[in-house]
């Protein structure tokens, strides 16, 4: 009897492991072709993966079209998907419209984290090259033919995988959880501590995500000095941030400063401490 529920348990397992990955898997993902990363200017494509999964094997549809020209190939491919990889073999050759592209493979791994499948296709010949894959899953239609009238998404794609911007699915799960916390400063003091430099970059990657997204720097300082030294040091609080942003590439046009002085504590002013927690710039995504 403990035999047989152990058989059955593995057996779900089983099922749920290749439910969950066909899941994962199967769809239209779209990405760049780039031919030799070490050739100046690169040779670029626009790449598209028709993949169907079933118990960790793969057929799949692969597209080709190179970059900016009304030029594309399509080729049938399958071969087997484990946890976070697979290798798909060229199979058969379905159509070519002014390219010539030969026998391939494509090796890929799947990154949980940014959500892009990445690596290389390899020629028939080769056992390694310099080529890169980048695609990502999108709900876009499948086409026999030359899918789009313009590759300007390629040069996006390629920005967005240099700047260290996820895919877009995962770009929105991102949004959803991140959580702001302040930046706090030393007394009388407006210059970032390196401490906050990881958590800034953070936001810098929100920012790069979201194109339609800007933000809203509020600086505070605590209790001790005047009022209007305190606007004045709040004031500068804010725009250290501005220039720490604007320096990793953020335009000043998506930011807002506001500076609030002493007036709008978050802890007394009574105690060291909670001065500490009152020197601060908060931040808003508006």
């Amino acid at each position: 009897m403990v035999h047989r529920l152990t058989f059955l348990v593995l057996i779900v397992n089983i099922l749920r492991f290749t439910t969950f990955h066909a899941q994962k898997f199967s769809g239209t993902w779209q990405g760049f072709y780039q031919e030799d990363t070490t050739i100046s200017p690169e040779k670029m494509n626009a790449i598209y993966l028709n993949l169907n999964v079933i118990n960790g094997l793969a057929d799949a549809k692969c597209k080709i079209e190179p970059y900016q020209k009304n030029e594309f190939g399509v080729y049938l491919l399958n071969g087997q998907v484990e946890i976070n990889s697979m290798k798909l073999n060229f199979s058969n050759k379905n159509k070519e419209v002014g390219v010539t592209q030969g026998e391939f493979s494509l090796q890929l791994i799947y990154n949980p984290t940014n959500g892009y499948l990445s690596g290389q296709l390899i020629k028939k010949g080769q056992t390694s090259s310099f080529s890169k894959v980048v695609l990502y899953k999108q709900g876009i239609e499948w086409k026999e033919t030359h899918q789009e009238t313009s590759h300007v998404w390629v040069d996006r794609l390629r920005k967005d995988v240099k700047n260290g911007v996820s895919s877009p699915s995962v770009r929105k799960e991102e949004l959803k959880s991140f959580v702001f916390q302040p930046v706090y400063f030393d007394y009388d003091q407006f210059a970032i501590r390196k401490e906050f430099t990881t958590y800034l970059l953070e936001i810098v990657k929100m920012l790069n995500s979201h194109s339609d997204l800007r933000l809203r720097i509020t600086g505070h300082t605590d209790g001790d000095g005047s009022n209007a030294y305190n606007l004045t040091l709040s004031k500068n609080r804010a725009k250290s941030l501005i220039e720490f942003f604007n320096t990793c590439g953020i335009e000043k046009s998506r930011i807002v400063i506001d500076f609030k002085g002493e007036s709008n504590p978050v802890d007394s002013n009574d105690s060291e401490e909670g001065k500490q927690r009152n020197r601060r710039v908060d931040f808003e995504f508006i």
